[in-house]
Order: structure tokens, then sequence, then C-alpha cells
């Protein structure tokens, strides 16, 4: 009964002064609304539409509890500025594969200039013919010559992805990335035009295929994806190791019966030897030794 007064009253109170007012609705020290301690305080606006500040001209529903400020619903960062970044991290984790990008991408935009294609054909292509005239160097500029964009970006990729795993653990044997690339292209080059007499090579896919074949013996349990034509395949990277060993030997063998499909499966090839080479030359300690046996010397003819 007192309850039903007192509500009365604070309806039919509206002219008091607020001190009257403030007392009949606080009367007994509390308020007459009863707090539920179930009750979680959420965010009154969540069913509101976006506010102007946040995002305009939006109408959109989203779910419960979605955050306009997380890093996905934000705008990215411009394309430029991406490959800005990119490149310079690229420098900062390993100036071999940044310069071996970069050589890579120039001399593939030269190549899309009709006007320029018959100088890189005769120092940008490795073949016996260009290796006859004294053209020796072709056995390393080639590896940085792509005639296609498919080509170009498959070869970068793996010889940025490897060559950031494969570069920090050659580094701890003494061997400078920058060497293993150069000998890998120059053996690998060398050995088509052994095998190919008559064909010709581009690309780094030798060098990118040595590193694969470290990594893989490195790190055999490690799950490599790949794309064969438009279906992707995921095998521990020694799988993946001996089916590619399995392929450029047939490609390599189909290529010299005149059936080839356009692939230097022979680069490919002694790519992978090279890898696999210089790993076990690692493992086995003979590249500890060889290193030991150079030191001394050359430390003797510097005293004579």
């Amino acid at each position: 009964m007192i309850l039903c007064i007192d509500l009365c009253l604070g309806l039919k109170c509206s002219s008091r002064n607020p001190t009257e007012l403030s007392l009949t609705t606080l009367r007994g020290g509390r308020s007459y609304i009863e707090i539920n301690p179930n009750h979680v305080q959420g965010d009154l606006n969540r069913y509101m539409p976006p506010k102007l500040g946040d995002l305009e001209d939006d109408y959109i529903r989203r779910p419960v509890g979605f955050d306009h400020h997380t890093q996905n619903s934000q705008a990215p960062k411009p394309m430029m500025e991406v490959v800005k970044d990119f490149f310079v991290q690229l420098h900062q984790i390993s100036p071999t594969l940044f310069h071996g990008t970069v050589a890579s991408i120039i001399i593939f935009l030269t190549w899309q200039i009709p006007v320029f294609a018959p100088i890189l054909k005769h120092h940008f292509v490795c073949s016996k013919r260009n290796i006859h005239q004294g053209r020796f160097y072709t056995l390393l500029t080639a590896a940085i010559s792509h005639g296609t964009l498919t080509h170009l970006l498959m070869n970068l990729f793996g010889f940025i992805t490897f060559g950031k795993s494969v570069g920090p653990v050659l580094k701890q044997n003494n061997i400078p990335l920058s060497m293993y690339c150069i000998c890998s292209a120059i053996l690998s080059n060398w050995l088509f035009t052994l095998v190919h007499p008559q064909g010709s090579c581009i690309g780094l896919s030798g060098v990118a295929m040595s590193l694969f074949a470290f990594e893989s013996k490195f790190n055999p349990s490690k799950e490599m994806r790949f794309f064969l034509k438009f279906f992707p395949i995921r095998l521990p990277a020694q799988h993946a190791l001996s089916a590619l060993l399995f392929w450029s030997i047939l490609g390599t063998i189909t290529t010299n019966a005149g059936n080839g499909d356009g692939i230097a499966h022979a680069t490919h090839l002694f790519g992978l030897l090279y890898g696999l080479t210089i790993y076990e030359m690692i493992k086995r300690g003979y590249w500890r030794e060889i290193r030991r046996f150079w030191l001394r010397n050359r430390h003797r003819n510097k005293k004579y």
C-alpha cells in the first residue's frame, strides 16, 4: 500500500521543488529500482547503425559483438607502400635475395622491349653457342633472365622462400648465401649445356631447386605446398624432393629423346643434386675440413 501511494505522489507532485521530489523518490534511503545481479552490462549501441565517425554511408548489419576498429575492418596500406616495405624487409633479411630479385625483375622488364631482345639473347641466355663465343658469364647472367611473368614469379617465390630458410643455416656453416647461389647457377647451367648441346636455358630455377633440396634434407618432415596444374598438393619435404628428382630425371630423358615440354629439366636436376651435395658435405664434415685446409694454406702463403 505504501508503494502505491508513493508512486501516485511521484506522478502528481511534478510541481514540487527538486529537493522534495528527490526525498520522495529516495524514501527509505534507496531507489525502488532493484538491480538484477545476473545482468551483464554490454554495448547499448550494438544494435544501432554505425555512427558517422565510424563508417560513413554504411548500412550493413553486422553480427553482435563486431568491432569496427579491428585490423581486418580497416583499409589496407596503399599498394606502393606494401611493395616498398617488402623490398626494405627483404634487403634487411638478405642482400643476396634482394639483389637477385631486383636484377631478375629488371631483366624481365627489359625482355618486354623488343629492341633489346638481340642483346639479351647474346648476354642473358645460357647456350653452348654463347659459351663457344667466349661469353662464359652467361652461365650466371642467364639465371636472372626470365621471358614470361609466370616463369619469373614462380622462380622468385622459390628463391625467396627457400633462401630465407636456408640462408641462416649456410651462414652458421661459413658458406655465404651469395657464393652458394652463384655456384649453383653456374654449375646447373653448365651441366645443362653438356646434356643438351643444342638447347638453351634461362631462369633462377636451378638456384631455387638447389635451395629447395637443401631445405628438404634439413627439414625432411616440413610440409611443402605447391600446385600441380590447378590442384593444390601437400607433401612432406622429403617426399616432395623424391618426386621432383624423379620428374627431373624423366624430363631430362624425354627432352633428349626429342619429346621435350619446354622445361629445362636438366637445370632442375643439377640444381637439386647441387643442393644435396652441399648438404651432405656439411653434414659429414667434409666442408669443415676443406675450409680448414684452405685457411691453413692461405695463412702459410701470407707468411711467405
